[in-house]
């Protein structure tokens, strides 16, 4: 990271430039028709941005604006994003050039800000004798702001940097890459850097906002407060690797994890690096410690929750505590869940107490459904239109406390996390909320907190 330092002005030549290219094309931000042409940028020396017709959209949508960066790094596919109004919405939408088609991702419904334009260009980073370029970013732009968005090298988008330009030339950069915040300045008299601190990375566009993140240092020391790099005691990350029934290769597998917050419950040496016992909601297993993360630094971008799959069902399915459980908890929709392993003919998968919301939720309902029975993708809002309750029920069990009761005894005692999460709670250590959050912050139930919170379904309906 500390290479960009010394691109700046190249960078703000080139963001000039792209600006005055578009410009000269016509691309403004305005409502566009079916086989409108838009910008398309290729990442040679010098810029050479061109018109090209949208290849993908639904035949309802209509497209705002958009880019394609033709063999985008790292993952070396045609990438487009887009904005286009869907109903009363304005999406992002992304896709990823594949040999069977477009794979295309709704990334976010939340990027746009209130009557404010915005454009989309295409971005690059280069050294300043021009001897290397770091990866090429397309960015949503509000007038001297950029919000700019990269693919992993498995196709999936997240958000990498925040680049602002001053009016007196300095220019502000705040990167979110590989769990690291780091926020520089640069002016006529050089580079410095203003905050370079691990946190828990909110890359997903779906739960990002242009509004939500930091744009000056006083905002970003509280986001990094928010989003601490700790992960809980006792607690660590495995990310693509088989969770192994015995502390051997050659032992029957629990499933493949691409990525999961692991309980920790010791070691045992192996032939070459020690063997981890953890333990994933109910299931137990050993995972080769090269495969587990003790730290936010060391998780990679390509395999993290960046890219954590989410799915939805089927119409219903049941639920199992264990892979050879006979008997299984039928859920009803609306049911959305993280998909934790690949099972064979099941997926391992989380149910979060909390919804969608960052940081990830991992309390919850942990538990099996047959891999048929249920539809995943990477974005939540590819499985359901944004102002859908994510919550779920149980067949069969019962509410508890009516609407009455739990209003009456929130008025006496309500608990929120001001820090995040949906939910209002009776109970200020309430045993859905990660221990981290705890206790919660007492506050007076308004009509404000009524329209903003969900009834925590453990401690409010629950009796």
């Amino acid at each position: 990271m500390r290479r960009l330092l010394s691109i700046i002005f190249i960078l703000m030549l080139f963001i000039v430039s792209a600006a005055s290219t578009a410009s000269a094309t016509g691309f403004k931000v305005q409502p566009m028709e079916e086989g409108t042409e838009y910008t398309q940028f290729f990442g040679d020396w010098p810029w050479d941005i061109q018109p090209f017709i949208i290849p993908f959209q639904q035949a309802d949508d209509r497209v705002v604006c958009g880019v394609w960066m033709p063999k985008a790094a790292p993952a070396g596919q045609d990438c487009v994003l887009a904005a286009v109004e869907r109903g009363d919405k304005v999406l992002l939408v992304g896709g990823i050039k594949t040999e069977n088609g477009w794979k295309k991702t709704i990334l976010s419904d939340r990027f746009s800000r209130e009557n404010q334009e915005f454009s989309m260009v295409g971005i690059r980073l280069v050294d300043p004798d021009n001897s290397s370029m770091f990866r090429p970013y397309a960015a949503v732009a509000y007038d001297n702001e950029y919000f700019c968005i990269a693919i992993t090298d498995m196709g999936e988008f997240f958000f990498a940097h925040y680049i602002r330009m001053e009016p007196d030339g300095s220019v502000y950069d705040a990167s979110l890459i590989m769990g690291v915040l780091e926020v520089t300045e640069t002016s006529e008299s050089g580079s410095r850097i203003l905050v370079s601190e691990p946190i828990m990375n909110p890359g997903r566009l779906d739960m990002i906002s242009s509004s939500d993140f930091p744009t000056n240092v006083d905002d970003t020391m509280t986001y990094i407060k928010k989003y601490p790099a700790m992960l809980p005691e006792n607690y660590v990350i495995i990310q693509g690797v088989n969770l192994r029934k015995e502390p051997t290769e050659q032992s029957q597998s629990l499933g493949k994890y691409d990525f999961a917050l692991s309980e920790y419950l010791g070691e045992k040496d192996g032939t070459e690096v020690p063997w981890v016992h953890v333990r994933i909601g109910n299931t137990e297993g050993w995972v080769s410690s090269r495969y587990v993360r003790k730290n936010v630094r060391e998780i990679s971008e390509s395999v993290s929750w960046l890219a954590m799959k989410i799915g939805a069902m089927n119409g219903e399915t049941k639920l199992y505590d264990s892979l050879s459980s006979p008997n299984g908890t039928t859920i009803e929709a609306p049911c959305y869940m993280y998909v934790l392993a690949d099972c064979g003919s099941q997926y391992h998968v989380l149910i979060p107490s909390a919804g969608f919301e960052w940081p990830i939720d991992w309390n919850g309902t942990y538990g099996y459904v047959q891999k048929n029975d249920i539809v995943i993708r990477t974005s939540i809002l590819d499985l359901k239109e944004p102002s859908e309750s994510s919550e779920f029920q149980l067949r069969g069990q019962s509410r508890g406390r009516t609407e009455e009761e739990i209003v009456s005894l929130l008025q006496e005692h309500c608990y929120i996390n001001p820090d995040g999460g949906r939910f209002v709670h009776l109970n200020k250590n309430c045993i859905s909320v990660h221990p981290k959050y705890l206790p919660l912050t007492e506050v007076e139930y308004t009509d404000d907190i009524a329209q903003k919170y969900e009834f925590c379904a453990v401690c409010c309906i629950g009796q």
